[in-house]
């Protein structure tokens, strides 16, 4: 809860304390030497002077309240003692000392009784707390303020607070756990806008979030913003997902003192929405790339509907490559930026594939198995890089996350195709490989069928010309010809 009762306040609190309880002796000590000097000088008789005396004891005690102004008494008795055992005293009236001092206990504790009583009728009418009291209002603030924090600690959801002066006052212990801190006392070192610009939210399209954007922002405005679904990506790249309600709290006055802000925790819940969302798209690309494959029998043409199909849907960049005669043809390609399918035909033309050679496309025509490069880094290019130029192209196409995968037919590689992604949103993730997979197990069918469709129709007009040759000898053979046939 808001710490009310910081080392600051707690020390003005006892400063006052001891200001309060030291004030009415002091003025008692005060007026006992200024009594003393009078009396020496002879300005004034010692019967005014010990009126005067009273008088403003009198007036200490009942500025102090009761137990102060008790204090304030007992000290002005104990003086008034005192300067009646002295060899030479201004208190000299014929009463005996005794009574005297104990007429003036009697006036001061009547005194310090009225004050405490106007001052509690002060406080039930509305007026201010007497700092006396301020201790035990601080004791029940305490016991509250530690059993709104076990409350706030115990519930499902993150809570902060914030105050105008962009200060994180107050943060439940789920909170700093949903944002990445250790403990709570860490999230209260750093303003509310410097952990928004820390953690780089983003809302559901993909759009990084300003601190003016977010609820408890909006909050202090005086505004009552809807819940807003906000994504944060962890240093270890998982996605955390959380939605957002903010509150503005008004003084009496109706000055926006506070904002709270509610974090729920929506992550596993948002998986599960993207992973019914992608099953449904998958099935859905799939069934598309289904229909262009089985549109025609000119594989070439299927294939390069399908890249298209495939960026910017599941890529940004889609190529097929087909072994023919031991060499690798590139059959299409196409990017979703024109200029970089440029360089990529550069690129191929300058610097063809050699099956035996370490390039990833011949190696995995060689093993038939799938690479997988979540992240393609710097140190991979220059690796794979043959010369400064070779470099350079690479490094124009922009590759940030690749997949090749082996085209197979009748347990041989016929080919490769190539996804690529080449802005730092495009990474690929495993559910990808698993779609791309079925993406090429289905263009590899579909090669296939088109390459058998080709031979057989080849040999069918093979077979048709062989026999209207043979007709044709036949008809224009100048001698008879027999078979016969022998059982």
């Amino acid at each position: 809860m808001v710490d009310f009762l910081d080392r600051r306040k707690r020390i003005v609190y006892w400063f006052n304390s001891v200001m309060l309880y030291a004030q009415g002796p002091v003025l008692v000590l005060l007026a006992y030497f200024l009594a003393e000097h009078f009396q020496a000088k002879g300005v004034m008789e010692i019967n005014a002077l010990g009126a005067v005396f009273a008088v403003i004891v009198v007036l200490a005690v009942f500025a102090g309240g009761f137990w102060p102004g008790l204090v304030t008494a007992l000290v002005a008795a104990a003086v008034g003692a005192l300067s009646f055992s002295l060899p030479r005293h201004w208190f000299h009236y014929s009463q005996p000392a005794a009574v005297l001092i104990g007429l003036w206990l009697i006036a001061f504790l009547a005194a310090a009784i009225l004050a405490g009583w106007l001052k509690r009728q002060s406080e039930t009418s509305g007026g201010s707390i007497d700092p006396v009291d301020y201790r035990d209002m601080e004791e029940g603030l305490l016991e509250v303020r530690e059993e709104l924090n076990i409350v706030l600690n115990g519930i499902a959801d993150a809570v902060i607070i914030q105050d105008p002066q962009d200060k994180i006052i107050y943060a439940n212990e789920l909170a700093a756990r949903q944002l990445g801190f250790a403990a709570a006392a860490e999230l209260l070192q750093i303003s509310a806008k410097n952990l928004a610009e820390r953690l780089k939210f983003h809302n559901e399209s993909g759009q990084m979030l300003s601190a003016g954007d977010l609820p408890g922002f909006r909050a202090m405005l005086g505004q009552e913003p809807p819940p807003l679904t906000l994504r944060r990506v962890t240093p270890g790249g998982e996605s955390k997902w959380a939605v957002v309600k903010a509150r503005p709290v008004y003084n009496k006055e109706g000055k926006v003192v506070f904002a709270v802000n509610i974090f729920r925790d929506i992550t596993i819940e948002k998986h599960r929405e993207l992973a019914d969302k992608r099953s449904n798209e998958r099935e859905r690309f799939l069934s598309q790339a289904g229909e262009i494959l089985s549109s025609s029998l000119d594989y070439e043409q299927t294939l390069s509907a399908l890249s298209k199909l495939a960026v910017p849907e599941i890529a940004d960049w889609c190529a097929v490559d087909l072994v023919e005669g031991g060499i690798l043809k590139r059959v299409t390609a196409f990017h979703a930026d024109p200029e970089k399918v440029v360089l990529t035909e550069e690129l191929v033309a300058r610097y063809p594939i050699d099956l035996d050679g370490r390039s990833a496309v011949a190696e995995v025509v060689r093993s038939g198995k799938t690479l997988y490069l979540p992240q393609v880094t710097g140190d991979i290019i220059r690796a794979a890089a043959k010369n400064e130029e070779h470099l350079r192209l690479m490094e124009a196409v922009g590759l940030k996350s690749l997949v090749i995968i082996p085209l197979k037919a009748r347990q041989q590689v016929i080919g490769v195709l190539i996804l690529a992604g080449s802005t730092a949103e495009r990474r690929f993730a495993p559910q990808d490989v698993s779609l791309a997979k079925e993406l090429a197990r289905r263009a590899a069918l579909a090669i296939e069928n088109s390459q058998l469709y080709s031979q057989a129709r080849l040999a069918a007009v093979t077979a048709q010309e062989q026999t209207e040759l043979f007709d044709s000898v036949l008809a224009n053979a100048p001698v008879g010809f027999a078979f016969i046939h022998f059982n």
